[in-house]
């Protein structure tokens, strides 16, 4: 089970190996859109969903030579948190 700050470490690296050159600043801009991402959705449905995002984030990172929008994140999250058939509460930050 991952951790949010290995979640986030692993994100970096995968956007470092990219061959694509890493945009100044791009990771550490969205890194509090991740945390708040990552954070809700350990709430609501517990670490399998940081491992679920984390998976998701990373081959996105790679697939796509950049890192995924806090946006795109988010609609991720909350689509694996509504598959489990969990309410999204309106205060979250997955909604």
């Amino acid at each position: 089970m991952a951790t949010i700050p290995a979640v986030l470490l692993r994100l970096r690296r995968a956007r470092r190996q990219t061959r694509a050159p890493p945009e100044s600043g791009q990771f550490e801009a969205y890194r509090p859109a991740y945390e708040e991402i990552l954070v809700a959705a350990e709430e609501l449905a517990g670490e399998e969903a940081v491992d679920e995002i984390a998976e998701w984030a990373t081959e996105w990172t790679e697939r796509e030579r950049q890192l995924p929008e806090p946006e795109r994140m988010r609609a991720r999250a909350r689509e694996f948190v509504e598959e489990r058939e969990i309410e999204i509460p309106t205060a979250s930050a997955l909604s």
